[in-house]
């Protein structure tokens, strides 16, 4: 009869620990979790703005490039980069992006020359090359 009160009394304590599990469980992950989600949300905010700018390096050199003159050239890269302004991601030092191009050749639209733009917004910079179409 002893062995069976054991038991039963066995029985009984596990029932009651069962709940403080579920507790020390949470007590512990929250802690750990919080920072993983605050990690990965700002990894997510820097791929987004890497690739936003990747993107429009690429697009301001495609509408450069095929351009049929300096002066459309010019206002088409503009006309990109106001777009982009507009539908970019926000940032707390607002929408300043800098732009430079850089030519292989003088004229800059010439067939096979290369036009080189390196974007920059918030430190980061995003360079993309395009090669005047020879047609």
């Amino acid at each position: 009869m002893k062995v069976k009160d054991l038991c039963l009394e066995a029985r009984g304590r596990l029932l009651q620990e069962e709940g403080s599990a579920i507790v020390e469980f949470i007590a512990i992950a929250i802690p750990l979790f919080i920072p993983l989600v605050l990690y990965l949300s700002q990894l997510n905010s820097t791929i987004q703005g890497s690739m936003f700018l990747n993107n429009l390096a690429r697009q301001m050199a495609r509408s450069y490039a095929t351009a049929p003159n300096l002066d459309t050239a010019i206002q088409r890269t503009e006309t990109v980069l106001k777009i982009a302004r507009n539908l970019g991601p926000a940032s707390s030092s607002g929408n300043q992006i800098h732009y430079s191009v850089v030519c292989s050749s003088s004229p800059c639209l010439q067939p096979d020359s290369r036009i080189q733009i390196t974007v920059e917004k918030d430190g980061r910079v995003a360079t993309a090359t395009q090669v005047v179409d020879a047609w």
